[in-house]
């Protein structure tokens, strides 16, 4: 009776280590899974950030254009308003 009882708990004891190594390396699975993803993760923000540094660097291009454009559609429209002005006082 009493081997039984010692071969029983030998058996579960084997089992729960086993267990607990397969729980070991599930878990350094999941803790090497993390890392990459944070890297991951870390990599994708890097490149947005340069992303949005670019947009905003070609935003500021495409504004200064557009004031350069008005500022000579500006000129421009004066111009016609002085010669129109200049056909009438003839």
């Amino acid at each position: 009776e009493l081997n039984k009882l010692k071969l029983y708990y030998e058996t579960k004891l084997r089992e729960c280590e086993d267990s607990n190594r397969q729980l070991e390396v599930h878990s350094g699975q999941i803790n090497q899974e993390n890392k990459r993803l944070k890297i991951e993760i870390e990599h994708e923000k890097q490149h947005n950030k340069i992303e949005q540094t670019t947009l905003e660097q070609h935003l500021k291009e495409f504004k200064s254009h557009l004031e350069r454009k008005i500022h000579e559609i500006k000129i421009v429209h004066e111009h016609d308003k002085q010669d129109i002005k200049q056909q009438h006082s003839r």
